[in-house]
């Protein structure tokens, strides 16, 4: 297992490059190796990552699942860096490309990519990984970063392949179980099938960019993007796939949506120029 930290870019006395990542190497739950290091994002967002994992990891075909897991802030799907912590879909399906080739030559995806994040679980998002992921566990609501239950994860080593699905679908259930003890405001978790949904997306996408208002490269000023459930969008609800999305979903207990009983799994988003 692989932990990488990626921080803030700094400076030591406003002048020296301080590093903006750390790494841990844990196997069989022992801790081998750790560090510091300088990231690159020459040819996608994980280079400096990549190239630890080379250094490290433990050759030979993969006997177990393989996996990814992003916690962090929400990830933007336009074409640039929405703050400078922030990383994009695009880039880390890059980093994604580079990194299960590197896992074993033999392997075409992850079995399974966790996405703890903000607003994780949209139609752009999904497409964008589907390529390097069997399944995706994201989430379509305004959660914490935290919110993912990791103690399933202990035993993420002994899945075998054929029991990936149920893995991520006890991963969300404990999750969903958890959240719904402390959480006042909406929840939505789904697992999603990207060899069910891939065709289905491409193809909702090619007719329309699903109610999405799409904002301006050239927006001097960009307003952070306004999230809802596709169901809500008459436009976006009839394309959004619904067959390969498992969703768990509790309303907000207080406002105006308290009330609301379903939700598609999917977030759409629009913006604004100021």
């Amino acid at each position: 297992m692989f932990i990488f930290h990626q921080k803030p870019k700094r400076k030591w006395l406003f002048l020296i490059k301080r590093t903006d990542g750390s790494f841990y190497y844990f196997r069989n739950g022992v801790q081998l190796a750790s560090g510091s290091y300088h990231r690159r994002t020459q040819f996608s967002e994980l280079d400096s990552e990549i190239e630890i994992f080379k250094t490290y990891r433990n050759p030979g075909a993969q006997e177990r699942a393989s996996g990814f897991l992003y916690f962090g802030h929400s990830l933007s799907e336009l074409n640039r860096e929405t703050s400078r912590q922030s990383m994009t879909a695009h880039g880390l399906a890059q980093g994604l490309s580079c990194l299960v080739s590197e896992v074993d030559p033999n392997l075409m995806k992850f079995d399974l990519v966790v996405l703890s994040a903000c607003y994780s679980g949209t139609p752009g998002i999904v497409t964008e990984l589907a390529p390097y992921s069997r399944y995706i566990l994201a989430s379509a609501e305004d959660l914490h970063l935290a919110y993912l239950d990791i103690e399933p994860l202990r035993r993420f080593g002994e899945v075998g392949f054929s029991e990936v699905h149920r893995f991520a679908k006890e991963i969300a259930s404990q999750s969903f179980a958890r959240l719904k003890e402390w959480t006042q405001t909406s929840i939505a978790l789904a697992v999603y099938d990207t060899d069910k949904l891939a065709p289905l997306l491409q193809e909702a996408l090619g007719r329309r960019p699903v109610g999405l208002a799409r904002q301006s490269q050239n927006s001097p000023q960009p307003a952070p993007p306004k999230y809802c459930d596709c169901l809500d969008i008459s436009s976006a609800a009839a394309e959004m796939p619904s067959s390969g999305v498992e969703v768990y979903y509790q309303p907000p207990r207080f406002g105006r949506l308290k009330n609301k009983t379903k939700h598609s799994g999917w977030a759409c988003w629009e913006v604004t120029n100021k």
